[in-house]
Parts: structure tokens; sequence; C-alpha cells
């Protein structure tokens, strides 16, 4: 088994969509559901959108692991700024408590994304890339939102110093989850 690091491409895209997918436990394929185009498939829209050059799920911030050269696991993050990101009356209210969580972590480095195959769990490659991630840890540290109900996902970013910061009830909308809050877990600089 060989497992490496490297930047992702466009190339990526397709994969990248279904790990952002599995990382935000469903709620980008619901997001994407309302904005993609009449019977187009959300996954599709959501690589359409990764492909962009801009925005925090581009794959311009995104970091690939393979194992033999077979994508296993992605990685994205972000560094939250300074001051509060504001919302509008056009916040769509799914992403409202995101955004409040993310106000109580400006000037952190977040796991934006982070999520690995099935077949390739177990084998270091969410530890490889949480490693990366801490590299470029942010002025406050670093930080992540996961639901209430994701144990294995809490679980793995305690074992690795995150602490549980904040929580707060998730609104469910067209998204089907048995979630009821996130979570925001912290890992001091």
């Amino acid at each position: 088994m060989s497992m490496s690091l490297r930047a992702a491409t466009r190339d990526d895209v397709s994969q990248m969509a279904a790990l952002v997918d599995m990382s935000g436990e469903g709620l980008p394929r619901a997001l994407w559901a309302r904005q993609a185009d009449h019977g187009q498939d959300p996954l599709d829209f959501g690589a359409q959108r990764i492909a962009g050059d801009e925005g925090a799920l581009s794959w311009r911030h995104a970091t690939i692991a393979t194992i033999d050269d077979e994508i296993a696991g992605l990685l994205i993050t972000d560094e939250l700024a300074a001051t509060p990101a504001e919302m509008s009356s056009d916040t769509h209210p799914i992403v409202r408590p995101l955004i409040r969580l993310e106000n109580m972590a400006r000037s952190t480095r977040t796991l934006a994304a982070l999520a690995v195959f099935e077949p390739h769990r177990r084998k270091g490659v969410a530890t490889a890339l949480l490693q990366r991630a801490e590299m470029g840890t942010g002025p406050e540290g670093m930080s992540a939102i996961v639901t209430d109900l994701n144990a294995a996902g809490s679980a793995f970013l305690a074992k690795n110093g995150y602490v549980h910061a904040a929580d707060l009830p998730l609104v469910h909308a067209d998204w089907e989850t048995p979630s009821n809050a996130w979570v925001l877990m912290r890992k001091a600089p």
C-alpha cells in the first residue's frame, strides 16, 4: 500500500463532490439539489461548483489522498476571517447555524471537508490529511463543525486534541438527517 498526498486537480471534481457530500453528511447534496437545473444530478452540479476557481469548496483549496494512485480521501481547509461573517435575509436558514458557529471560531483554520472513502478507512488517511491541515494552523488554532450524531468524526477530532466548544440546533428544511445539532470543535494553536 502506497499512500500519498497531492494537490487536487479539475480531473478530481466528481470524486471530490462525493467526498464533500460525505463530509457534510448529506447537506451539500441537499443544497446542490436546490440549485441544480431540473433533472440534473445534485452531485454533478456539486462537481461543477467544485471545478470553479472561486469559493470555499473549489478544487484549488483541496488536498487529495491517494492509495496506490486511487483517490482515497479529501481535505479542504479555509481560514476563517477575524471579523464575523454577516448574514442577510437571503441566507438560507439551513446554513445560518453554521455561520454562527464559524463566527465563534474566527481566525481559525477550519476543516471545510475531511472525508475518506469506506474501503480506505482505518489506514491512516484521515490522520495524514489532518496533519497536513494543521501545518497551516490559523492564529486562533483549528476548528471543525460536525453533527451531534457523528460519533466517529467527533472521536477522531477529540483523539487529535479538539474539544467541544459550542453547539447549535440544526435546521432540517429539505435535508433529511437524524441529527439535531451542529457541534463546533476547536484546537488551540
